[in-house]
């Protein structure tokens, strides 16, 4: 369901304009912890490509970003990847759900007796005292800035060019999110067998 805001046109601008402003400081935060300086600087590099009028090099920035996830065969990786073969034209919020959808499948299968019907939040509570700690803090914080803001988030009067996320934020959360399915693959072997099509939802 989205959660509707109640306002004035003008009120519902600015205040989504300073959501739009902090949550982006905070991505930011998010992808030096995890994918460093030069992960930030590939992800700008990807998006002026993806952003290009020139239709090849639109076409390679998707095709990395695709590539990302072009070996797990999973719901939310299928239409994660078909949202980000349209390049420019691509929603940003429906990539941030999916993004959330894919990093909270794997989450589901850090231990194999949390994975039915738990969401992210719940998950990271259940595990705070056995999860890496910088593991268990970056997990919270992909999930509140873009899993619960790509949910719950939604300004019905916005402009339609009017996004909460940039291209360039969810380039950087393409990013972050494979890191830190890498690092829960590295923490348990069960989420690991999940990644590799090793283990499926009915087992």
């Amino acid at each position: 369901m989205f959660q509707k805001v109640a306002g004035t046109a003008k009120e519902l601008n600015t205040s989504m304009y300073f959501g739009q402003k902090e949550n982006r400081i905070k991505i930011r935060e998010l992808a030096m912890r995890t994918i460093g300086a030069e992960g930030i600087d590939k992800a700008k590099f990807t998006t002026s490509w993806l952003e290009s009028e020139d239709v090849q090099k639109e076409e390679s920035a998707a095709a990395f970003l695709i590539s990302l996830f072009s070996d797990k065969n999973k719901r939310p990786l299928m239409y994660l990847r078909l949202e980000l073969s349209f390049g420019h034209r691509l929603q940003p919020r429906y990539v941030a759900y999916n993004l959330g959808m894919y990093v909270e499948a794997v989450a589901r299968f850090l231990r194999r007796d949390i994975r039915k019907k738990k969401p992210l939040g719940s998950i990271l509570y259940l595990l705070r005292e056995e999860l890496p700690e910088e593991l268990a803090r970056d997990l919270k914080a992909f999930n509140t800035l873009f899993w619960a803001n790509a949910k719950h988030l939604f300004d019905p009067n916005a402009p339609e060019d009017d996004h909460f996320y940039s291209i360039e934020d969810i380039v950087l959360g393409c990013l972050i999110a494979a890191k830190l399915a890498d690092g829960m693959i590295l923490y348990s072997p069960t989420a690991k067998a999940y990644i590799n099509n090793q283990i499926d939802i009915g087992d």
